[in-house]
């Protein structure tokens, strides 16, 4: 298994904004993630898959946002890296 570059793409039309608070980032994370407790629940193994990739793909955006912008934090409580 490897990242798709259509799953970055999905995940980037998903949620637009190129720049996210980290807790928005987070949030976007763990909504992808409650989608993989989804596919598990519904032993939907193809599905499981595509949710894990679009996951990875979230967080790999993730750290994409933070090393780009020098910042973690929520918009009040910001730090540079």
């Amino acid at each position: 298994m490897h990242l798709k570059v259509m799953d970055i793409n999905y995940i980037k039309k998903k949620y637009p904004n190129e720049h996210n608070s980290s807790d928005r980032w987070l949030t976007i994370v763990v909504e992808e993630i409650g989608e993989i407790a989804k596919a598990i629940q519904d032993g939907d193994i193809n599905n499981f898959v595509e949710e894990v990739t679009q996951s990875i793909a979230a967080l790999y955006l993730m750290c994409q946002d933070v090393i780009n912008s020098k910042e973690i934090g929520t918009p009040t409580n910001s730090q540079a890296v």
